[in-house]
Formats: structure tokens, sequence, C-alpha cells
């Protein structure tokens, strides 16, 4: 198997798609990928993943499979309590105070993404392997 990972054009964050640039980036991806025998094509949910991916679709006249799983969650960067953020970020949609990132605990997104990431690839006939210093003695 070979698994292509792509990862989305330039991205328009505040309108949920991609910018002209990424419009641009996107026809040179399908116009590339149009030469890849690909049996499945599957992306985010957001709009930026699944507009990169339009032209190879359109190219191969495929569907694209949605990975709920696949979107980038930015749950770590929440406050636990409102207004007691350790700092104040920007971001387009909005000010969000959150915590010292050093001190977040992203245990549960992590697991999520390798629970999902691993049914995934069980899901296509695959096991991930040498990921862990536990077993790096498999190489």
């Amino acid at each position: 198997m070979i698994l292509y990972i792509i990862r989305h054009a330039d991205p328009d964050y505040a309108h949920n798609t991609i910018t002209p640039l990424g419009k641009e980036e996107a026809l040179a991806l399908g116009q590339r990928m149009s030469r890849v025998k690909l049996d499945r094509i599957y992306t985010s949910p957001l709009g930026r993943a699944i507009d990169t991916a339009r032209p190879t679709m359109l190219a191969l006249g495929m569907e694209n499979t949605v990975l709920d799983w696949t979107a980038e969650s930015m749950d770590y960067m929440q406050p636990r309590v409102a207004g007691k953020g350790g700092y104040t970020f920007a971001f387009r949609n909005g000010v969000t105070d959150v915590e010292d990132c050093a001190e977040l605990e992203r245990d549960e997104t992590m697991a999520s993404l390798v629970k999902n990431s691993d049914e995934f690839l069980a899901s296509l006939g695959y096991e991930r392997r040498r990921c862990l210093q536990d077993n790096a003695s498999e190489r």
C-alpha cells in the first residue's frame, strides 16, 4: 500500500476554504495525482481539505470519504476555567485565554488520534508498528 498524506493547500481559515493561491496549488495537485492510480480519497470534513482534494476527485472521477477524526482539534487550547488562562491568544475568529501550553494535558487528544489512526489502518488491513521506543528493537 502507498498512502499519500497531503496537507491542505494555502488556507482561507476565515471562509473555511482555500485562497486563490491555494486553488492553484490544488489544481497542480490534481494534475499530479491524475497520473497516480488511487483506490480511495479520504479527507477531513474541513472545507480547506475538501477544496484541496476537489481537483483530484474531478480528474479521477472519484468521490471522497470524509473521516471526521482527521479534523484538527484545538480542544487543548481551550481554557479550563473561563478567564483564568495563562496567556491570551488572538485568533482570526476572536481572542481566547488559555493556560500555559507547556502544562496542558494533551493525553486524551493524542490517545484519540492514535486510536482512530490505528482503526483506520486496520480497516485497510494494516497494523502500525515500530512507532514506540519500547519496540524500537524490532527494526
